[in-house]
């Protein structure tokens, strides 16, 4: 087995952390005009922009009582009733009383037409697809905004902004924007329907749209999103959800306008509103329907009482620390689990509660009871929050307009695209060309003003819109995180459940607890992982790694400023990104793949040699990619538990159906088990990498970089001339792309002649072991060269710059078949059995058999098969064992006189062999698939 070298050029890219133009718009191979590779000046002339306002201050929150006039009071009161009354009859059978705030309702789909409407299980219904095939659907309930907003009183809503002192302009703005009519959108069909226009549309028909196309975006690859859809592609609908989000954004701009601290006020204020609304009108209302059931009064018998323990550790809610113990947040918690079913807004508001020292009330009065205590916090991230978007948004607030090859706009159906939008489009494109692959590209002016363009945009965006001081932007990130710290505690207490293991018991029926918390352990911001502390160490002391990451952004941002260059890197680009590799090159393309290669290493090369950074930048820089691996792995380890813990508990929802028996619903019930398997699987790997990868190793390597032996090996890899090279005519049996990347990344060969030898390494390919003359031994392995500069920073880092790069490692495993060739492994029930099983799929032990590279945005399918859609990767054992014969995708071995032929059917998620790959799945994680065959008995 040879050990999988990681070329790519990761291990310089980490010089590369912002400028997202030179991946996906690259150019011309014009000799004559590359950069000045040698800068030696110390400063790039990039404008800083102001630093955001501390908001924080007790200037700014210390605000006296708005009192609002009786006209306005009456005026906002009257449109505030005239919606909640719209809104009410949505959730209403006809013939049913007037709302009343004391009852309860249920917000379950309205089905069926005039007086043969029914309302639906508040949990959701089977529905059909445009196939004929049964889904769950629960998209059709009420979303927690609504719900809130529906046991609100618009006095009383009104009394809390004023008694927070927002102004009377702003209040009026807030009003305007939740009270608009939406009659416009009730039978809504095409996709441009949606409403993604300034002024037009409330507030709560915008929720309900944004949830509605996260969720096709979400469940883009199920059926069942066909009619409801005519988007053309993911990619359109990550557009609407992005233009959804900026419709939000736009009308709180418009509405605050640069009043960043009434906008923090009024946060605070409708926080403390809603948890009132939620605990003192929506729970009283849900426990008084949950005491019907005692007299058979009530046609929900499956409420749940809200007093019920769950089991869980509430470790953090339990201890001194906190606002209150887990018996304060009891009843909160379980009707924002079971009956809200929404375990975010949850983790939101009990987070907030504590990081802004809500009281608990037992019996509140009105909302002013929940007045916070500390208001110092929570003004400065939701006022750093506002300035930083709103400086976003206002780059992208132009009347210009732009055309994308005449693509029709999600906003309006016509050709002018707005900037934000034609941005979003640009930004899909990993080249810009009108037709043809490799050297037939071709690349019009056109194209190249979409490249000159996105390079334009993307380098103003960040002078602009993202440039601040080091100290602006690490006190910016500090507050996100201050608030993130109380977040994933309050998340280890509140998911609990999930799937059963082996023993039948729940996964996480105390909890999820921390990343790499072992059982018993406290938390520890030392000890334990979270997504928080390894951020902070990301951003460095007083932000050193982060100015060091701007610092190198900056140089980048200066390097793209040329024109020649961009027309240059989007040429090369499209040559070779429009090819399909599927290993089968012609020499000229390998050549377009080195020539993508280089302009690529070139602009690390000016980066690397500039005289605004020091060799301690670069060190800092590695640090921070570092610590970011680290962090997002920890945040996908927690995101998998919290995934666990939600499919668990929507089969225990589909279970409280009342009529399992329709049509369908085994299905739909199958679908959502086949979720569960599928997170576990996935979660074994996500363990997996984490466990694998040394953090900590890594920190201490990183002060050991080489940066000017990195230097001289980029210099020296430039050096080569790759397009007068001839493997033919130099008598090599290197193509030029493997010339380039053994020069750029040097290693050698470790040879064994077994595969507990323990090798002699420094070999050169020429000397490592053969097998009787017929090639390489199965033991002979390629390790990195600690010569070489570059080899020494890919082999002490590969694991996070891999992961930055945007590169993920797909592992395929192989049987043991010396485990399979012992007799006592069959069975004798005949084809199909193994292990005394049923099942006709088997494998053993899993041995590594070879590795391939994913970009973590293509789709597996990509190293699954070929280009004429055939398996690639098969596992191959001819030649290792003498009675195994191999042919196409079978082999045979005889054990004890008895035939056995073993069909190869697929690659698996899991060792169980319960999951198949999806082909169209991405992956931003390592992961390692299993083969999986049928056995027969050759009669």
């Amino acid at each position: 087995m040879k050990r999988k070298i990681f070329k790519v050029l990761a291990c310089v890219l980490v010089l590369s952390v912002v400028m997202v133009w030179l991946v996906a718009c690259n150019g011309e191979t014009d000799k004559d005009n590359d950069k000045n590779n040698n800068n030696k000046s110390n400063t790039v002339n990039i404008t800083i922009l102001p630093d955001m306002t501390d908001y924080g201050q007790s200037a700014y929150y210390n605000v006296a009582k708005v009192d609002y006039s009786s006209s306005k009071m009456t005026e906002w009161t009257g449109k505030l009733n005239d919606k909640l009354h719209e809104e009410h009859e949505n959730w209403r059978l006809p013939g049913e009383e007037e709302w009343n705030n004391d009852n309860y309702y249920s917000f379950g789909a309205i089905t069926g037409e005039d007086n043969n409407k029914k309302r639906e299980h508040r949990f959701g219904y089977l529905t059909t697809d445009s196939e004929g095939k049964y889904y769950w659907e629960d998209s059709d309930s009420a979303n927690t905004v609504e719900r809130i907003f529906c046991y609100s009183k618009p006095e009383a809503f009104l009394e809390v902004l004023s008694e927070q002192g927002i102004k009377a302009a702003y209040t009026e703005g807030m009003v305007e924007y939740i009270t608009r009519n939406d009659d416009a959108y009730d039978n809504r069909k095409e996709y441009y329907e949606y409403e993604f226009t300034i002024g037009e549309g409330s507030a709560l028909q915008d929720y309900r749209e944004l949830e509605e196309l996260e969720e096709i975006y979400n469940d883009w690859d199920e059926s069942e999103i066909a009619d409801k859809s005519a988007f053309a592609n993911s990619d359109e609908v990550s557009d609407a959800v992005n233009l959804k989000n900026r419709k939000i954004s736009g009308e709180v701009f418009n509405i605050f306008g640069d009043a960043a601290d009434q906008f923090a006020l009024t946060a605070i204020a409708l926080l403390e509103y809603s948890t009132y609304v939620i605990e003192n009108v929506m729970i009283p209302a849900y426990e008084t329907e949950y005491a019907k059931i005692a007299t058979d009064e009530t046609e929900y018998k499956d409420l749940f009482d809200l007093s019920t323990e769950d089991g869980g550790d509430y470790e953090y809610l339990s201890s001194r620390d906190t606002a209150g113990s887990y018996k304060d947040y009891q009843k909160f918690i379980n009707y924002m689990r079971a009956e809200m079913y929404d375990y975010e807004t949850l983790s939101y508001i009990l987070s907030f509660r504590e990081y802004a020292d809500m009281p608990i009330v037992t019996a509140a009065e009105s909302a002013a009871d929940y007045e916070v205590g500390n208001m110092a916090e929570p003004m400065t991230l939701f006022g750093y929050h506002y300035q930083f978007r709103h400086r976003d948004y206002n780059f992208y607030d132009t009347d210009e307009t732009y055309n994308f090859r005449d693509t029709e706009s999600i906003v309006d159906g016509s050709t002018n695209l707005d900037k934000y939008e034609y941005f979003l489009k640009l930004s899909h494109e990993s080249y810009f060309a009108s037709s043809g692959s490799g050297a037939t590209v071709n690349v019009t002016s056109e194209d190249e003003q979409y490249a000159m363009d996105y390079r334009k945009i993307d380098r103003e965006h960040y002078e602009q819109a993202y440039r601040y001081s080091t100290a602006c932007l690490t006190a910016y990130y500090e507050a996100q995180l201050d608030f993130q710290i109380f977040q994933e505690r309050m998340e280890v207490d509140i998911y609990v459940g999930g799937s059963k293991d082996s023993s039948g018991e729940q996964l996480y029926a105390r909890g999820i607890q921390y990343a790499k918390q072992l059982p018993g352990q406290s938390y520890s911001q030392t000890t334990t992982k979270t997504y928080s502390q390894e951020m902070y160490n990301a951003l460095g002391n007083k932000g050193s790694a982060l100015d060091s990451n701007l610092k190198i952004s900056d140089v980048n941002w200066e390097y793209s400023a040329d024109d020649m260059t961009t027309r240059r890197f989007n040429l090369v680009s499209a040559r070779w990104l429009s090819i399909e590799d599927n290993g089968n090159l012609n020499d000229s393309q390998r050549l377009y793949k080195v020539e993508y290669e280089i302009e690529l290493l070139k602009s690390q090369d000016y980066t690397l040699n500039h005289g605004y950074l020091s060799n301690s930048d670069f060190t800092h820089a590695l640090q921070y990619e570092i610590y970011s691996y680290s962090a997002d792995s920890v945040r996908g380890i927690q995101q998998n538990k919290k995934n666990n813990v939600i499919y668990a508990k929507d089969i225990e929802r589909m279970n409280d159906v009342e009529n399992p028996g329709v049509t369908g619903y085994y299905e739909a019930m199958a679908e959502l088990e086949e979720n569960v398997g599928r997170n576990r699987a996935e979660y074994a790997n996500l363990d997996h990498n984490y466990d694998t990868s040394n953090v900590t190793s890594e920190i201490n390597l990183s002060g050991e970089a080489d940066w000017a032996g990195v230097r001289s090996n980029v210099k020296e890899t430039l050096a080569v001339d790759y397009a007068g090279y001839n493997q033919s005519k130099d008598g090599s049996d290197k193509p030029v792309d493997k010339l380039f990347e053994d020069t750029l990344i040097k290693q050698f060969y470790v040879c064994k002649s077994s595969a507990s030898d323990a090798g002699q390494e420094g070999g050169t390919e020429d000397h490592c072991l053969v097998n009787n003359n017929s090639g390489h031994t199965p033991y002979c392995e390629e390790d990195y060269d600690p010569s070489w500069a570059l080899s020494r920073l890919a082999n002490n880092h590969e694991t996070s710059l891999r992961y930055m790069y945007g590169q993920s490692e797909v592992t395929f495993a192989r049987m043991n078949v010396e485990e399979l060739i012992e007799a006592d492994k069959f069975t004798s029930a005949g084809s199909g059995a193994f292990n005394g099983g049923s099942n006709s799929y088997f494998v053993t032990s899993g041995n590594q058999v070879s590795t391939e590279t994913l970009n973590t945005d293509d789709e597996i399918d990509v190293v699954l098969r070929d280009a004429s859609d055939q398996w690639i990767n098969l596992p191959s054992y001819n030649g290792e064992y003498g009675n195994v014969k191999e042919e196409g995708n079978e082999f045979t071995f005889n054990i004890s006189g008895v035939n056995y032929k073993i069909t190869f059917i697929g690659w698996f998620v899991d060792a169980e062999l319960k999951y198949e790959v999806l082909y169209d799945e991405e992956y931003n994680y390592d992961i390692v698939l299993y083969p999986a065959y049928r056995i027969e008995v050759v009669v």
